[in-house]
């Protein structure tokens, strides 16, 4: 009897699991986030000939290898938002076996990798942008590969396409390809050096060549980047630093990774331990270098840094199958790690991780039902025939661009000029402080109109939603 070829197992393996994460987006109610949500528009426009809005007002910085996987979406139309969120918890499932892989390089311990994902998945919270379609998990699904590459092939320059891929994501990439192209050329690796240079150089390339085709100006991702300012700064580069790595459940993820640092460190020596340092010095460079420069500095930002401690994190509850250690050390490891796992799931519940996780996509799947729902209504959609349909601030524009899926129709913020005299006006009416806080008035240095333009009439409400109108179409 025939064995089944491998190609044909991992292909079915990878269809079940995109099956069961389509279910867990829609079972969840899961939605796009406002970035993805952008970039499944675009997608859209491509796939129609149409040529992307990537300069649109409040749109965010595009990403190209983002686009491209939006591209795999868009064809689901009405479904494209839950398309986006399965293929991103597709790339977190997809995370995993790189990270086992990885720590197998690094340390010779695949358990650590076990364990690294469900820190990284967990308490910096990879799976809340994971059920949001955005463009984190990917990126560092294509890092965790390259370093793994790396790690396992020498410095070959193995890992230059995917962290390439990766630079077309994020610039931190970029750093990432020219560190190992440095490197390489110190170790007089002229294949390597030349592989990861091209890495380097090629993704911005593109990025900006892109930029300048579409839109004639080649830095608008730079332009955009700095225009969406948050306002108050989060109260400063240091302090988003230290609460990204040492706030709620990431605080004692924290101190278990400078442990498994220190243990990594005594146990298979400095040497092995470059490719993790790397990463998250170049992430917590990154960060300091978008300080400096007068930019936000997010908590996302600081991924990679997260990534390192993950890694290392992972080591100190699995680094017990590490090789060449005494049976009496490996039983306590074992027995001190698992400890360290219920304690950590504990904490998390304690803290109420899971709670606010359920909250938050609870928050998404709500708003996007009662968008739906409101832009459903016969009086809304006669009162589009008149004028824009407009919102306080920019946070739900995508959201109804995908839901109407009509580019005839106008949605804009309200208090951009010309003020509209007719059309459809809609307001945040419900939903407290959280809701009005996301929707209505998030914090970036946007205008807002939270008013209801005068002359408007109520024509329907949804949920925390309420629409206005002004058109002759609908008193008759």
């Amino acid at each position: 009897m025939k064995s089944v070829p491998r190609p044909a197992v991992q292909a079915a393996v990878a269809a079940l699991a995109l099956g069961l994460c389509w279910l867990i987006a829609g079972t969840l109610g899961a939605r796009a986030g406002y970035d993805s949500s952008w970039h499944v528009i675009w997608a859209q426009d491509l796939l129609a000939g149409r040529s992307p809005s990537l300069d649109a007002w409040a749109a965010p910085t595009e990403h190209p290898l983002l686009v491209a996987i939006a591209l795999l979406a868009a064809p689901f139309g009405p479904r494209a938002s839950q398309a986006m969120v399965a293929l991103d918890l597709f790339a977190l499932l997809l995370v995993c076996p790189a990270l086992i892989r990885l720590t197998g390089a690094c340390f010779g311990s695949r358990a650590s990798g076990a364990v690294a994902w469900l820190v990284l998945a967990g308490a910096y919270g990879l799976l809340l942008a994971a059920l949001r379609g955005y463009l984190d998990v990917w990126f560092v699904l294509l890092v965790v590969v390259a370093a793994t590459r790396h790690a396992e092939h020498g410095g070959d320059g193995a890992g230059a396409i995917p962290i390439g891929l990766a630079g077309l994501l994020r610039p931190e990439g970029w750093l990432i390809a020219a560190a190992a192209a440095i490197d390489s050329m110190i170790r007089r690796d002229r294949q390597a050096a030349i592989r990861y240079s091209a890495a380097t150089l090629v993704p911005p390339a593109l990025w900006f060549g892109i930029d300048q085709a579409v839109t004639g100006n080649a830095l608008l991702s730079i332009d955009t980047a700095r225009t969406l300012a948050l306002e108050g700064d989060g109260g400063g580069p240091i302090r988003v630093i230290a609460a990204s790595l040492l706030g709620g459940v990431r605080g004692p993820a924290t101190l278990l990774g400078a442990i498994g640092l220190v243990l990594a460190w005594k146990v298979v020596g400095l040497r092995r331990l470059r490719t993790p340092l790397a990463i998250g010095a170049i992430g917590l460079g990154s960060a300091a270098g978008i300080a400096i420069l007068g930019l936000t500095v997010l908590p996302r930002y600081l991924m990679l840094a997260w990534l390192a401690l993950s890694i290392f994190a992972g080591y100190a509850v699995g680094g017990w199958s590490s090789p060449g250690l005494s049976d009496s050390l490996r039983a306590r490891w074992r027995v001190a790690g698992l400890c360290a796992l219920v304690l950590g799931a504990v904490g998390a519940g304690a803290l109420g991780a899971p709670a606010k996780l359920a909250d938050e996509v609870a928050i998404d799947r709500s708003m996007g039902r009662d968008l739906g729902a409101l832009l459903a209504e016969p009086s809304v959609r006669r009162g589009l025939e008149c004028g824009p349909l407009t919102f306080p601030s920019f946070r739900l524009i995508p959201d109804a661009i995908l839901v109407l899926d009509d580019r005839s129709i106008e949605v804009r913020g309200r208090a951009l000029d010309p003020i509209p005299e007719t059309g459809v006006a809609v307001v945040v009416t419900g939903g407290g402080e959280t809701v009005a806080g996301r929707y209505s008035r998030p914090g970036i240095d946007l205008p807002v109109d939270e008013a209801v333009p005068a002359g408007f009439t109520p024509a329907g409400t949804s949920g925390d939603l309420s629409a206005f109108v002004r058109c002759s179409a609908v008193s008759r």
